[in-house]
C-alpha cells in the first residue's frame, strides 16, 4: 500500500482496511492516519511485515530520531 499526502485520504483508509503486508508511506500521511486512532490499525499492524517511511534515513541522520520514534513505539505496542 502507498500511503502519501495529496492523494484521499478515504481511499488510503479503504486501502488501509484490507491488511496490506506492505506499506510505503510519507511520515506526514500516515502519522495523520494513526492518530485518528481507527480500530482497524490494530488488525493492520498483526499483518503487517513492512513499513517503509519514505526518508526516514535523512530523518535519522538530521537528529529527527524522536519524530520517528511515535511509529517505532506504536508497531511495538500493538505487537506486544
Amino acid at each position: 500500500a502507498t500511503i502519501v499526502g495529496g492523494m484521499s485520504l478515504a481511499k488510503q483508509e479503504r486501502v488501509l482496511r484490507q491488511n496490506p503486508h506492505v506499506i510505503v508511506a510519507t511520515p506526514g500521511r500516515f502519522w495523520s492516519l494513526v492518530r485518528q486512532g481507527e480500530d482497524h490499525l490494530s488488525d493492520l499492524a498483526a499483518s503487517l511485515r513492512f513499513l517503509v517511511i519514505d526518508e526516514a534515513d535523512r530523518m535519522f541522520d538530521r537528529g529527527h530520531f524522536p519524530e520517528l520514534k511515535p511509529f517505532v513505539d506504536m508497531l511495538v505496542e500493538i505487537r506486544e
